[in-house]
């Protein structure tokens, strides 16, 4: 988990309206590979 904030921004999180169609699915692949670019610089990082 990147962020804690999901219920800012979906509503019905963990609620009965929580459904797959809800989920912005482009903006996920964005955040992924945004995280693997990073983790893969702090692993090349030499601290």
């Amino acid at each position: 988990m990147v962020t804690d904030t999901a219920f800012n921004r979906n509503h019905e999180y963990h609620e009965a309206g929580d459904t797959p169609a809800r989920l912005d699915y482009r903006r996920m692949a964005m955040v992924v590979k945004g995280v693997r670019v990073v983790v893969a610089a702090l692993g090349r990082s030499d601290d």
